[in-house]
């Protein structure tokens, strides 16, 4: 369980491998809510690409409506999942991202390192 996430959405699913999902987030104040849309793509059962979307193209009107209407943030990871002989996960992951809005990079940049290995535990259970 993660606290600041308050609602995800599969926005559309394009194959067994490939969806859109948006992620509503929530932080302390002075951060604004925000969103972040990816198209989340799975390779041979083990790894997850993540790329950042946006939803106002044409045709996209009725997709845009599962998006919150907040700040836009962009989010792109790569994990991989390997199981070893001796059953034990092992669960590797690049990331970046920016949360939008008026938070300088430099802010945001330092506290990710802090932030994912605080999440990682939560995510498990």
């Amino acid at each position: 369980f993660i606290s600041a996430i308050k609602k995800v959405t599969l926005v559309k699913r394009i194959s067994e491998t490939r969806s859109i999902w948006t992620m509503y987030y929530t932080f302390p104040a002075p951060v604004s809510p925000c969103v972040f849309t990816v198209l989340q793509t799975i390779h041979f059962h083990y790894l997850v690409v993540s790329i950042p979307v946006d939803l106002f193209g044409p045709g996209d009107e009725d997709l845009a409506k599962l998006e919150e209407k907040v700040t836009k943030g962009r989010y792109v990871s790569i994990e991989r999942l390997l199981e070893s002989d001796d059953g034990t996960i092992e669960w590797r992951m690049a990331t970046s991202s920016t949360p939008g809005g008026s938070i300088p990079n430099f802010i945001t940049e330092s506290s990710m390192p802090g932030q994912i290995s605080a999440d990682v535990p939560r995510f498990l259970k």
